[in-house]
């Protein structure tokens, strides 16, 4: 059974961009909300690099890193599709076209928090994962808001798994404002956190 942490405001990920044109040396050190980025920086990002020693490579190490990566590219499509649903890689087939909460095209969900589902009459839905916390959230996440059909117990222990992967790697389940996170807003990620963890042991929220 996946439990969640509630975050301390360190646990929270921080934007992994530069800071600025000007100190491409230095990482921003706000609070990511759109993914890996911070508000400022998720449009047009330009990624932080660290500095490392190289390494030597012999022929050996050249070939198992070579080996390694073909095996990845191999096997990353499939763990996609088993955590994310079967959208993730056909938007178009999805039944829905906007997203719940947002109402806005399903292509502008991140691939980070998008998800996808089937119900029991097989028909394929889209959501953001922040927007199925937050019916988590409240108690109401037993059926498909679309069409109030009951939803399969491994559907719903599918989505807990992902926001547990989510929130272990410090990424935030709330949508994000025009600004970073406020003290507010980490209050109301706790609270997410502690129901969904009372969901995954089969607890009853409202």
């Amino acid at each position: 059974m996946n439990g969640l942490r509630a975050p301390s405001k360190d646990h929270i990920r921080k934007c992994i961009n530069i800071k600025s044109k000007k100190t491409p040396d230095i990482q921003c050190k706000s609070n990511a909300v759109n993914g890996d980025y911070c508000s400022k920086h998720w449009k047009h990002p330009c990624r932080f690099m660290i500095k490392t020693i190289p390494i030597q490579c012999t022929r050996q190490t050249h070939r198992a890193a070579i080996r390694i990566q073909r095996l990845w590219r191999r096997r990353r499509p499939f763990l996609t599709l088993f955590h994310q649903g079967p959208c993730i890689s056909m938007r178009s087939v999805s039944t829905n076209t906007t997203e719940l909460q947002s109402l806005e095209s399903i292509d502008s969900i991140l691939n980070l928090y998008y998800f996808s589902l089937t119900d029991s009459q097989n028909t394929l839905w889209t959501f953001d994962i922040r927007s199925l916390a937050q019916m988590i959230s409240l108690g109401t996440f037993k059926q498909n808001p679309y069409t109030r059909t009951t939803l399969l117990p491994r559907i719903i222990q599918k989505v807990l798994n992902r926001i547990a992967w989510l929130r272990s790697r410090g990424y935030t389940i709330l949508y994000p404002n025009d600004m970073d996170l406020t003290p507010d807003q980490i209050w109301r990620q706790k609270i997410l956190d502690v129901c969904m963890k009372l969901e995954s042991f089969g607890f009853h929220v409202s």
